[in-house]
């Protein structure tokens, strides 16, 4: 699983509560999106491997939604984008690192991703435009649902928020 938070919480969050037109919102996932994917991927294995660049975030947010135990790649980001090349189900951010390291995997059976791309979003006020991402493999199996997008969740966002800028 590769789970893409860092500063897109701070500009998705300064997007949607301070309303700051310069800021996009980013297609971060909900801790559910990830527990739903694993479920759809159906691995057998008792443990998964996690790679994200908020591992304290992950932590208190998102592991309680995984029935697995939890493996971190702590490793810099060239040292997982090979690992990512040799995992066979992935779990895709949006996010070039896992969506790149996809096209190199040639033992890639089945990835997940959410499928909306908000990037280039323009928010303005009440409107936000979804767009297919393209980006990701032809057979990469596309959740296009908005109810598994961060910003729509505003409660949890601003837990995210606050408990970021807490330390």
């Amino acid at each position: 699983i590769h789970v893409r938070l860092g500063d897109k919480i701070n500009y998705t969050y300064n997007a949607v509560f301070r309303r700051e037109k310069k800021e996009s919102i980013y297609a971060i996932c909900t801790p559910k999106f990830y527990s739903d994917a694993l479920k759809l991927l159906n691995i057998k294995s008792k443990f998964i491997y996690v790679s994200t660049d908020s591992k304290e975030i992950f932590q208190k947010f998102y592991s309680q939604y995984i029935d697995k135990e939890i493996v971190f790649i702590d490793e810099i980001y060239y040292n997982a984008f090979y690992l990512f090349t040799k995992f066979k189900y992935m779990i895709l951010s949006d996010s070039t690192l896992s969506i790149f390291a996809s096209y190199m995997n040639k033992d890639l059976k089945k990835s997940i991703t959410h499928g909306l791309y908000l990037t280039h979003i323009l928010y303005n006020n009440t409107k936000i435009e979804y767009n297919k991402n393209k980006l990701f493999l032809k057979n990469t199996i596309k959740i296009n649902k908005k109810k598994y997008l961060l910003h729509n969740k505003k409660k949890l966002l601003n837990e995210i928020y606050n408990f970021k800028e807490d330390k």
